[in-house]
């Protein structure tokens, strides 16, 4: 009698155990969609079987195992770091391609074009007084051209200040949701087995390697140490070494809660790029502008400082100026000059166009490293383009690459609705088949109990 009631236990202990298996399946199959879950398998024990000795057998719950790849996680996060980065540098620089527009009439290269053009034609009427005033409206242009990309410019450079704030804000955001996480990892004595816990942490980490990137390293307690750029540590346990941000110099700088720079440890995710951005690749394009300005100015004005005006003198105010201190190409404009004050004549040759036609010459001489204004302006253009390329085609491959190691993870550790319906087969015939043996156990314990009595 004692062997049978025991078979009955052990069977119905079974019976539970497949019921735990059918729950788990049917979590994995609402969950396939869900971001940051990964499938979970039931271990299950076969019990010792030896009527002789009191063990009936059947089967016991093992531990619920977790199919989660650490080594495909990490290279998700790093791919996906690479990719946020590319993704804004791609976005950043076509927002500034359109500054450097040569076929723009109305652009750097359409008014300097314009403007040589005034010269030329100065050559053909130095002292005729539209010809003269043509100079002073195209210098003019050409100033404002040089002005309006210049502040572009320094307009880019404010928005970057702008988003690398709001990202250092939301990088903050996820190092408190990782450390109220681990606390929860700490409260729950099983919140090792708890998926959904699991899930909402890798999901966070995920959604942080778009801003930075860190490292991660799980603690014996289930809880995430960060680290920033692999050295800087954000989150231990439930405690955040918050980031922030100086603007006080010329460099935006990302700085850790004891206040130091460590904007040198990051090197992808969004905040990179934008730093990249904000402290390289836009002050590179303004320098270049600077020196056009300067080059310009420079060289018309010194130009017309070798001629005589329409009364016969040497020039004493210069066409152009500039505020190096403020940025030349940001405050470079024209002097209030008369149309008679433009030094078309040469000294020799009062009331002649010699010095038209150096102005004229201008178009052709190489005056900024070997190159003419021009020329210059066009590689500086052309250094944009290659830059955005560039860019679009790092946002090509490192999204490809990202979509390779998400179907890596995938295959390793996500859910299969085809292995789900196999399993569902399988514990379903397995609870029939015991729950069968239970029925069988029972008309048993029924008979026994009738010859007793």
């Amino acid at each position: 009698m004692g062997n049978l009631l025991g078979s009955i236990l052990a069977t119905t202990s079974s019976m539970r155990a497949f019921s735990q298996g059918l729950n788990v399946v049917q979590n994995n199959v609402a969950n396939a969609n869900t971001p940051g879950f990964v499938k979970q398998t039931q271990d299950f024990s076969a019990n010792s079987f030896d009527l002789k000795s009191g063990l009936p057998g059947g089967v016991s719950l093992g531990p619920l195992l977790n199919s989660r790849n650490e080594f495909a996680e990490q290279s998700v996060r790093r791919q996906q770091s690479a990719s946020a980065g590319a993704d804004q540098r791609a976005g950043d620089l076509s927002q500034l391609e359109p500054i450097f527009d040569l076929s723009s009439t109305s652009g750097i290269s359409g008014t300097l074009g314009k403007l040589f053009a005034s010269f030329s034609q100065l050559s053909v009427a130095p002292n005729s007084n539209p010809s003269r005033q043509a100079v002073l409206d195209r210098a003019k242009e050409v100033a404002q051209a040089i002005n309006q990309s210049a502040g572009a410019l320094t307009n880019a450079s404010g928005s970057a200040d702008n988003q690398i704030t709001n990202t250092v804000a939301g990088i903050n955001k996820l190092l408190d949701k990782i450390a109220t996480l681990n606390g929860e990892y700490r409260r729950q004595s099983d919140a090792g087995n708890n998926p959904s816990l699991d899930a909402d942490v890798h999901r966070t980490l995920e959604e942080l390697s778009q801003l930075v990137d860190f490292s991660a390293t799980k603690a014996d307690d289930g809880s995430t140490t960060i680290q920033i750029g692999g050295q800087t540590t954000a989150v231990i346990g439930d405690h955040v070494y918050k980031l922030g941000v100086d603007f006080s110099g010329t460099q935006a700088k990302i700085l850790d809660a004891q206040g130091t720079d460590i904007s040198k440890q990051i090197g992808s995710g969004k905040i990179h790029a934008l730093l990249d951005q904000r402290n390289e690749t836009i002050p590179s394009y303004l320098s270049e502008l600077n020196n056009l300005a300067i080059g310009l100015a420079d060289g018309v004005n010194a130009a017309l400082a070798g001629g005589l005006d329409a009364n016969g003198n040497v020039p004493t105010v210069p066409l152009f100026t500039y505020d190096v201190t403020n940025g030349a190409a940001q405050t470079l404009s024209t002097n209030p000059l008369a149309t008679s004050d433009i030094a078309a004549a040469s000294a020799s040759a009062p009331g002649g166009n010699g010095n038209a036609l150096a102005l004229a010459d201008l178009a052709r001489s190489k005056q900024i490293g070997g190159f003419t204004f021009v020329e210059f302006y066009g590689n500086l253009a052309g250094r944009v383009g290659r830059d955005v390329a560039t860019a679009q085609g790092d946002q090509q491959t490192f999204g490809a690459l990202l979509t390779q190691a998400r179907s890596f993870r995938s295959d390793s550790s996500g859910v299969s609705l085809d292995e789900e319906a196999a399993k569902l087969i399988q514990f379903q015939k397995s609870y029939q088949a015991t729950a069968k043996l239970v029925s069988v156990l029972n008309d048993l314990t029924n008979t026994l109990i009738g010859i007793i009595r």
